[in-house]
């Protein structure tokens, strides 16, 4: 069970306060036992009062070392080779580097003195070497060509220049800059560091659960942070805001309600943890407000809206089902959310989901990779709607605009590459499992795209099977079957 900082203190204060002095006399001991050995000094500082005099040599010669750092005085070195794939075209360039100044080991022995620092609640101190550490360029020079290379900390603990604790490192950098920081300023140095690649992976929550003092005024902090990033789009800033919302005093839905436009994300995060406790009548509750107040035009509302739709289907509403497929096509237009339709829905809501699909415009960079974004819209290709008229049963227009082709079926992916195997399927008699028709349905399901959710409640044979029961061939099988043949042969 996991519990986040904030309930993990007060049950702890809850504990300490039923103690006798015995029992943390007793307590204490038992967390020195439990100490391993390269943290046994930093326990032993607890108890000590450090004159920050202690510590101004070691300061002095870190800033130094940063200094020379910066003006490039001292740096690692790098020779470049080509490596090659399969053929000559099939090739890239990388990198070996080395340290003969050891400036790696000189790196780590400057984190452990912030570290140090922080523990000996010199905080500013700690945070200005933290800034230079996660700041810096790190220099590399080409022992041949003498061209340089610029590395930035991620890279430098990637390339084992430096060996370091990542997430730990990360989680103090936060921490020391929290102490040392308030108000507006501390805010924006905290997001600045959020910014960095190298947090790409760290949580809000773990800065709160190292340095020797607690976060005193993390509920301000929280509600301050919110508030600075909740006009701020881009996928960092939602994740930072949704873990946010365990500190403040907030309705969940009503905060995700108020940031739906720029950060409807905080949605989808309400809907995944009540499908994680089982809670179908709150994912439906969640996924139906997210309908009515996320922008139509978002993609991720597609994502809510099938989630949604999974839960009604558990709970045999069947007519809010019906009606999530359709949100979720109308959100984010593919074809393979057009083929989910014909499972469930009526010939006037597959009709208005096909007389929606002609009035989108087209955009030829209407890629997958964009469409992972949680503010993307919905995009449509010239070849995502030939699919989907296919598709809605315009038979005719998909033969035309196949022999349009005059590529050789095995060697296209345009529109013949697809249209060709989804009609052999449609003409087939039965259901007859073999190796080749698996091959055939596998690529169908792969160039139709299952991008929007990864939980459907319905097997792709099923919904093939489903769509091939609502098209109609009009006696022209035969027509279609000898076409079929002539471009295979």
């Amino acid at each position: 069970m996991k519990i986040n900082y904030k309930d993990f203190m007060d049950e702890v204060k809850l504990h300490i306060d039923k103690m006798s002095e015995k029992e943390m006399f007793d307590l204490i001991l038992e967390l020195a036992r439990l100490t391993r050995k390269p943290k046994r000094v930093d326990f032993l500082n607890k108890f000590k009062k450090i004159n920050s005099k202690d510590r101004k040599e070691e300061i002095k010669t870190a800033n130094k070392l940063l200094e020379d750092i910066r003006n490039e005085e001292i740096h690692f070195n790098c020779s470049g080779y080509e490596v090659y794939g399969h053929n000559y075209w099939d090739s890239h360039w990388e990198n070996e580097y080395s340290d003969p100044k050891e400036i790696g080991k000189k790196l780590e022995e400057v984190f452990l003195l912030a570290e140090n620092l922080i523990y000996e609640k010199f905080f500013l101190e700690a945070a200005e070497l933290y800034e230079q550490l996660l700041y810096l360029p790190y220099m590399a020079y080409d022992e041949i060509s003498w061209e340089t290379i610029e590395l930035d900390l991620e890279e430098m603990i990637d390339e084992k220049l430096v060996n370091i604790h990542a997430m730990n490192c990360c989680n103090h950098m936060l921490y020391a800059m929290s102490q040392a920081k308030s108000g507006e300023e501390r805010v924006e140095s905290i997001y600045s560091m959020f910014q960095n690649t190298l947090f790409r992976e760290i949580a809000l929550e773990g800065m709160l659960s190292v340095g020797p003092v607690p976060f005193e005024d993390v509920d301000d902090f929280m509600y301050e942070f919110s508030e600075f990033l909740k006009n701020r789009p881009g996928d960092l800033e939602s994740r930072l805001l949704r873990e946010t919302m365990n500190f403040i005093k907030v309705d969940s839905l009503e905060f995700a309600r108020n940031n739906s436009k720029i950060h409807p994300g905080i949605y989808y995060k309400l809907c995944k943890e009540a499908i994680n406790m089982n809670n179908d009548e709150e994912v439906i509750r969640i996924g139906s407000d997210a309908m009515e107040y996320i922008p139509k035009e978002m993609v991720i509302r597609s994502k809510i809206a099938l989630l949604t739709a999974n839960s009604c289907k558990k709970l045999n509403n069947l007519k809010l089902y019906r009606k999530c497929l359709l949100e979720g096509f109308i959100s984010d237009s593919t074809p393979y959310n057009f083929l989910k339709l014909f499972a469930s829905c009526s010939k006037e809501e597959i009709n208005e989901a096909y007389k929606f699909s002609r009035n989108i415009s087209i955009q030829e960079n209407a890629s997958y990779p964009y469409k992972r974004s949680e503010t993307a819209h919905n995009l449509m290709s010239k070849f995502e709607q030939d699919i989907i008229r296919f598709l809605y049963g315009d038979l005719d227009y998909a033969q035309r605009k196949s022999m349009e082709d005059k590529k050789y079926l095995g060697w296209t992916s345009s529109f013949k590459g697809i249209c060709i195997p989804i009609f052999m399927v449609l003409l087939e008699k039965g259901q007859k499992d073999s190796k080749a028709r698996n091959k055939v349905m596998e690529f169908i399901n792969r160039r139709i795209g299952k991008v929007t959710n990864n939980t459907d409640d319905i097997k792709f044979d099923t919904l093939i099977q489903k769509w091939k029961e609502k098209i109609p061939l009009h006696g022209k099988e035969d027509f279609y079957l000898n076409w079929i043949k002539s471009g295979l042969d």
